[in-house]
């Protein structure tokens, strides 16, 4: 059989759209795994540990020490002072799936104070009840005084000065957690972490999303996200490269 010229990209822009197809609909698998306003009706101050998130398809509840945090009117709050070590926690359950993006935000207002008290956010293990820089944590601290710092697999980096111009400012944070590399990538409004990247030697300990407190850090936490989305597999990434490989040769081929 003989092909003319533009047999090979045709088949290869035919290949394009069908490789596109599949490309898109593994990019349009994202979905909502939880959203929380914080707000119970009728409003009021209601214990944290036990309720549900505003949007919660799977049916889980928030985890943590009776008292250590209220909910109702807009925003998570601290109402007790964290330990001495580790923090205290409130956790909602996460379920790891193989070549998946975890998107997590949540919005944090501190208390302008002194850099020994923090807000905290990120990924980690529920069971631990504390927040450790460990192979299962991937998280930031905002501390009273503006300064960040963010922590994954026992790597630390940002500081924990901060200034007047960002003390007490609420920043929305953004971590995305790449499930088969534990690759996480940090993000805020205020650019105080943006374009930072970790990784965790590995994801088999993280089970949970969590926000917390430490020592007399108050403060709240609002406008809470976590969504999925699918890696596209190897296969389809490589289809995808040779349909632009195609197209770029046809217009050669045209042009010359």
């Amino acid at each position: 059989m003989r092909f003319s010229k533009l047999s090979v990209p045709a088949l290869a822009v035919a290949a394009m759209a069908v490789g596109g197809a599949g490309l898109a609909a593994r990019q349009a698998a994202a979905s909502m795994i939880y959203s929380d306003t914080f707000t119970t009706v009728p409003a009021s101050t209601v214990d944290l540990n036990g309720t549900k998130p505003t949007v919660d398809p799977a049916g889980a509840a928030w985890t943590s020490p009776t008292g250590d945090f209220t909910t109702g009117s807009g925003a998570a709050t601290p109402t007790t002072n964290g330990p001495a070590f580790g923090a205290n926690v409130a956790s909602l359950p996460l379920s790891l799936t193989p070549n998946t993006l975890y998107t997590y935000t949540v919005t944090a207002t501190p208390t302008a104070g002194t850099s020994g008290d923090w807000l905290a956010l990120g990924f980690g293990d529920g069971a631990q009840g504390a927040i450790y820089n460990n192979a299962n944590d991937a998280f930031v601290l905002y501390r009273d005084n503006g300064g960040t710092q963010t922590f994954a697999g026992g790597v630390a980096s940002g500081t924990s000065g901060g200034t007047a111009a960002t003390a007490g400012l609420p920043d929305t944070f953004t971590l995305t957690l790449n499930s088969s590399t534990g690759a996480v990538t940090f993000a805020d409004t205020l650019g105080l972490v943006t374009g930072t990247t970790k990784t965790l030697p590995s994801v088999a300990g993280v089970n949970s999303v969590f926000i917390g407190n430490y020592q007399t850090a108050r403060g709240t936490f609002s406008a809470l996200s976590v969504n999925s989305t699918a890696v596209p597999e190897p296969a389809t990434l490589a289809i995808a490269g040779l349909c632009s490989a195609g197209l770029l040769l046809r217009r050669k081929r045209k042009l010359a």
